[in-house]
């Protein structure tokens, strides 16, 4: 029974961490976007 319970952690602790690399991945992307969308702003003024 105890391997049960530390597999089910392995397996939200890595799925934690696939969440957080996603999630960082996302603001990453949306910074670009922003930055990109400033900067172009300025361009056609």
């Amino acid at each position: 029974m105890k391997m049960m319970g530390s597999n089910k952690k392995r397996v939200s602790s890595r799925l934690g961490g696939i969440l957080k690399e996603h999630k960082a991945r996302i603001y990453i992307i949306r910074r670009c976007v922003v930055f990109f969308r400033f900067v172009l702003e300025i361009v056609h003024v």
